[in-house]
């Protein structure tokens, strides 16, 4: 490239690559390709923290919360009035099952009518990243 000539952004960074390629320089470089391959591999002590966490941790999660009795709160706004309704569930099998329990209460009163429950909010309700989903919220766990 000559002093005071003017070219585009693309065939400045062609010649950039030019140069990298003609220099073997970074991703060129056969060393520096090998170190970099080599940052991928996972190894043992970290595939087994993987699996200490992840879905094991949720399973410890729900099997906690599905043995208990909960309490749910429900939030709605009638008329410029917002109203609280409670409603207590008993142990269930899964999570799924106290899914549908709010999803039919909340039908039976015509509320969030439209929409259909995704049951990962609920869990996000339940691990307390979220506080509330379609209304609903975790009031209380029994102990």
């Amino acid at each position: 490239m000559r002093l005071n000539q003017r070219i585009g952004i693309k065939e400045r960074s062609l010649l950039g690559i030019q140069k990298m390629k003609k220099n073997k320089i970074s991703f060129f470089n056969s060393k520096w390709q090998s170190i970099q391959g080599s940052k991928t591999k996972k190894t043992k002590k970290q595939i087994r923290s993987c699996q200490k966490t992840g879905f094991n941790n949720k399973k410890i999660i729900l099997k906690t919360l599905l043995k208990k009795k909960t309490k749910w709160k429900y939030f709605f706004k009638s008329n410029k009035n917002i109203y609280c309704l409670y409603i207590e569930i008993k142990p269930q099998k899964s999570l799924q099952d106290i899914i549908c329990i709010l999803e039919n209460f909340s039908s039976n009163f015509n509320f969030n009518s439209n929409k259909a429950f995704d049951k990962s909010n609920f869990y996000k309700i339940i691990k307390g990243q979220r506080l509330s989903a379609y209304g609903w919220s975790l009031y209380f766990i029994y102990l």
